[in-house]
């Protein structure tokens, strides 16, 4: 799982509903409290995404080795939020560790959130010190990290406290997924195929990290079915299929299933315009029902001790899967 992040339409996140950290007396407070929602909301994604995507890799025709962390850098913000991401992060160039997943390699080898990264397989990082903008070198690194783990062993150097510590991770396998959050208040995911991308509104709009499952879920249906990116799912069938796997797979992952009906409830009471549901698409209320229904199956096999996967959808992934390198 990898993580990406965009910022974008900053000013109208603002209001999102996520407790901020104090603010620095020197910072910019409308910026600070932008990059800091945007790195909960990235951390929080990155928990979930990794959890999502261990528990399910037998289902993913895709696999990747995943450590359990994610990286960030200053380069990625424009120059003027720079001096604000660093009062945040108190990192002011090259690389730091943004996220590490709960129970993961990463979090088990010793790896802690903030660490500065020197070396991956005794080699440096790339460079980070452009004056625009740029996602390249988390790209950069990202794909650094992936050839260096491909025989399943992953060797750090970081920085801790001015100190410098050897860090060895056994990854896991998972499936090959990237997240993305950008900027914007509309309640919306999306996915390609292998980038999952989520508007920050939906993500400051789920109450827990079981409700941002129900969200995760959905969009890692689709991409298990492979199902078109333009789908004009006139009668809805691949969404209510996404809506119910998607429920499942959460579940999988050991996320409460309640989570999903009681999204779709307060979704719904928060967005009357889409009371009759969209295109492909059925209203909250009918989404709510249809996955208590499903909560219920779910807790009904828990209690047989039978597989966690519907009757009513074929099971994907494990004849194709591959490894990527």
């Amino acid at each position: 799982m990898t993580l990406r992040h965009s910022l974008t339409s900053a000013a109208a996140i603002l209001a999102a509903a996520l407790a901020l950290p104090a603010l620095p007396a020197h910072a910019d407070e409308a910026k600070t409290g932008v990059l800091a929602l945007f790195i909960a909301q990235d951390r929080a994604v990155a928990q979930v995404g990794y959890r999502l995507a261990i528990a399910n890799a037998d289902l993913c025709p895709r696999q990747r080795f995943l450590p359990g962390f994610t990286v960030t850098s200053p380069v990625q913000y424009a120059l003027d939020y720079r001096p604000d991401f660093t009062a945040l992060t108190r990192l002011d160039k090259g690389f730091a560790i943004a996220a590490i997943a709960a129970d993961s390699p990463a979090a088990r080898a010793g790896l802690r959130q903030g660490d500065r990264l020197i070396a991956i397989d005794r080699a440096p990082p790339p460079a980070a010190d452009g004056k625009e903008a740029d996602y390249a070198p988390i790209e950069t690194a990202n794909a650094l990290i992936d050839t260096a783990m491909s025989d399943g062993v992953l060797n750090l150097a970081v920085e801790r406290d001015g100190a410098r510590l050897d860090i060895t991770i056994s990854p896991a396998r998972g499936c090959d997924l990237t997240w993305q959050v950008i900027g914007g208040e509309g309640w919306n995911a999306s996915t390609d195929g292998r980038l999952v991308t989520l508007r920050s509104g939906i993500v400051a709009g789920t109450a827990d990290d079981a409700e941002l499952a129900v969200v995760m879920g959905h969009e890692l249906a689709h991409n298990l079915y492979a199902d078109p990116i333009a789908r004009g799912d006139v009668a809805g069938g691949i969404e209510r299929r996404a809506d119910v796997v998607g429920l499942y797979l959460m579940a999988r992952a050991g996320y409460d299933p309640q989570a999903g009906p009681r999204f779709w409830r307060r979704f719904g009471a928060r967005h009357p315009i889409h009371a009759l549901g969209s295109l492909g698409h059925a209203s909250p209320k009918q989404r709510g029902t249809l996955l208590d229904d499903t909560a219920r199956d779910i807790a009904r096999r828990r209690s047989a001790h039978g597989e966690l996967w519907p009757d009513s959808y074929a099971r994907p992934g494990a004849a194709d899967q591959t490894l990527r390198p």
